[in-house]
């Protein structure tokens, strides 16, 4: 997004506490006067009603996609595996900004809910 013009603020937060929480919603609202919450939790609906219209959550779920997270199993034959299929099908991360992308750029009042990401070939 940044490549595009846009302004994106990345924290890490320790959402086990609510100070950490407020502290996060109220730079948000004073830098960009709204916070976006992208999270890939069954959660969203019940976060979503419970924080009121300023901050929108929706959860963007990618599936396959081509990154380097394969050379982190441990198993050298389903590390192959992954990398044949990742390679053969495996969409690039751009798949997964366009939709995270999509679901910021929406007019203030409304909220996507939810959005899946997969190849086509995934099974």
């Amino acid at each position: 997004m940044r490549d595009a013009g846009g302004d994106v603020d990345v924290v890490t937060t320790d959402v086990r506490k609510r100070e950490a929480l407020e502290d996060l919603v109220g730079r948000a609202q004073r830098r960009f006067g709204r916070l976006d919450v992208l999270i890939n939790s069954a959660l969203t609906e019940a976060l979503r009603q419970e924080v009121g219209p300023s901050i929108r959550v929706s959860m963007v779920s990618p599936g396959f996609v081509n990154t380097d997270f394969i050379d982190g199993v441990a198993d050298p034959q389903m590390r192959a595996e992954m990398t044949t299929a990742r390679d053969a099908f495996a969409p690039d991360t751009s798949s997964i900004a366009e939709a995270i992308d999509f679901v910021t750029t929406r007019p203030a009042p409304v909220d996507v809910n939810e959005i899946v990401v997969r190849p086509t070939a995934q099974k």
